[in-house]
């Protein structure tokens, strides 16, 4: 993070400019079991893609003024299905639904298979001196024991012990097919959590947009997706709106050519310092991406950011949502995988979203009993291919059914129609599957006849030639120091200005962008609660 986190290898970063002005803390996201591999990690290309395609270019010349960096709160994702399932037939394919656990598997022209990592998930010593119960990062952790009907799949939780602008715990988790995949995937939650923050000595400028006094340019209050102007004016409302007057303490991230671009603070960091509280909006992690140094984690960045501006558009109706048969979706994946995936008690539902960024962003929801009672939950992802995508939203679908299983014991209670955190956004549907019929999920469209492998991977030049120059690729390095001089990880933040993120209180939602116009505050009552934790 700041000056010191900018020289990382691998980042393609120059060195920022002279230094300015500082920063602070905010509080943490709520428990949630995250996926197959970390943010960055959470992803597989396939042997013989060529390298990482998310190194950035060096600055262009000398730089005048500063470029520095921060951030907001967070803001975790997922999504659901059709309301309750009927049970498949033995042997037969539920539209959308689910697959018997041997299918005669169809052979799809052009399907690649789903990338897996070139050489198995391995923990060196480093990561242990990481996870050491007494000097590492986790006051907590360790494998969680699966239920005998549970899909075949390893789970991993931690608590991410406090540390400097973060003073609460952190619950973070994992999910991979072996049980070092599943640790690495919460290892690498954890770092990208443990200090994206402002750090003592790092800079800002303190200024409103109308009086911006660098040479290099800031992003103003058009720029962004906040609130309406008519949740503004609810009584009680606690954020203020961003105006050109608007006095705020601001930090630079970098575009893709490596040139500053100076952001509001809360917008960037997921924890301000002390005694700074946010009052633009709530914090958001989404962005975060870690990975080692040959993970693309400035990809995996933007991949989350369109994929939680695609969650909303599906779900408030700006994007189309298609229904895709299991069988199709998750053709890519080998055959022993999906045997370990499906379970005759589980309905899985595929989507795919139609997203103006990204054509693989998809779906994948869970749906089947449990002692606790009906249990929904949803996995989504955005990836290179259609296929990986798939897979990934499966393995975060089933991921998230243990996190609704734990939170359906603790009783977690919300309202119907508002949930106040992504907790209860998550088990909101097990608590009122009969609300399914009226969402999304149960007016999306047959997916048409699609080849799979007809396109080419979405590299992030064909993302980036997608958001630009319209919303511009905002990245900056937030890797811990105490890890960045190992150099074995790499975390960085990115932000999309322009597009949608997602809100944890269903009274908070970001209503003032194009996904939500042309209505306003009063029409939000007629909205379901999204599922996404």
């Amino acid at each position: 993070m700041g000056h010191d986190r900018a020289h990382e290898p691998g980042l393609g970063l120059a060195p920022a400019p002279a230094p300015r002005r500082a920063l602070r803390g905010l509080p943490a996201a709520p428990l949630r079991a995250p996926l197959a591999l970390p943010r960055a990690l959470r992803r597989a290309r396939s042997p013989g893609r060529g390298p990482a395609a998310d190194s950035l270019p060096r600055r262009r010349g000398g730089a005048p003024g500063a470029a520095r960096a921060l951030e907001g709160a967070p803001g975790p994702g997922r999504a659901l299905a059709r309301g309750p399932v009927p049970a498949p037939a033995p042997g037969r394919e539920q539209p959308g639904g689910q697959l018997s656990p041997s299918p005669a598997r169809a052979r799809l022209r052009g399907v690649r298979p789903v990338a897996l990592r070139k050489e198995p998930a391995v923990l060196d010593a480093h990561d242990r001196d990481v996870l050491d119960p007494l000097t590492g990062l986790f006051k907590g952790l360790g494998p969680l024991a699966p239920r005998p009907s549970d899909p075949d799949l390893q789970l991993w939780a931690g608590t991410l012990a406090p540390a400097g602008a973060r003073h609460v715990d952190v619950a973070v988790g994992g999910a991979g097919w072996t049980q070092a995949a599943a640790t690495l995937a919460g290892l690498g939650e954890g770092i990208e959590r443990h200090q994206p923050c402002p750090l003592p000595g790092e800079e800002g400028v303190e200024a409103s947009y109308a009086d911006w006094p660098l040479d290099e340019p800031a992003l103003g209050p058009e720029s962004w997706v906040l609130f309406h102007p008519e949740q503004h004016a609810r009584e009680g409302f606690p954020f203020r709106p961003f105006t050109p007057a608007t006095r705020l303490r601001w930090t630079s991230f970098r575009d893709l050519e490596g040139e500053p671009r100076w952001i509001p603070e809360e917008l960037g960091f997921l924890y301000l310092r002390a005694g700074q509280d946010h009052v633009l909006s709530p914090g958001i992690s989404t962005g975060l991406a870690a990975g080692r140094l040959t993970d693309p984690v400035v990809l995996r960045g933007v991949q989350e950011v369109v994929e939680r501006d695609g969650l909303m558009g599906f779900w408030w109706g700006s994007y189309a949502l298609e229904r895709w048969p299991l069988e199709r979706a998750l053709a890519a994946l080998p055959a022993p995988l999906l045997e370990r995936l499906l379970r005759p008690q589980l309905t899985l539902s595929c989507y795919r979203v139609e997203s103006p960024y990204s054509r693989n962003l998809c779906v994948v929801t869970c749906q089947g009993p449990e002692r606790e009672g009906l249990c929904f939950s949803a996995g989504a992802a955005c990836r290179e291919t259609l296929g990986d995508a798939f897979a990934k939203a499966a393995v975060e679908a089933v991921q998230g059914r243990s996190y609704v299983r734990w939170l359906l014991t603790r009783g977690v209670p919300p309202e119907p129609g508002r949930p106040r955190d992504f907790s209860e956004h998550a088990v909101f549907f097990s608590r009122f599957p009969e609300a399914l019929e009226r969402t999304a999920f149960a007016r999306a469209q047959p997916a048409p006849e699609r080849d799979f492998g007809g396109e080419a991977p979405e590299t992030l030049a064909v993302l980036r030639a997608r958001l630009e120059p319209a919303h511009p690729i905002l990245v900056r390095s937030m890797t811990p120091l105490d890890l960045a001089r190992d150099r074995r990880w790499r975390v960085v933040k990115v932000v999309i200005p322009g597009l949608q993120a997602m809100h944890g209180n269903h009274e908070l939602p970001l209503l003032g962008g194009p996904l939500w116009r042309p209505r306003g505050w009063s029409e939000w009552s007629e909205v379901i609660p999204h599922p996404f934790p």
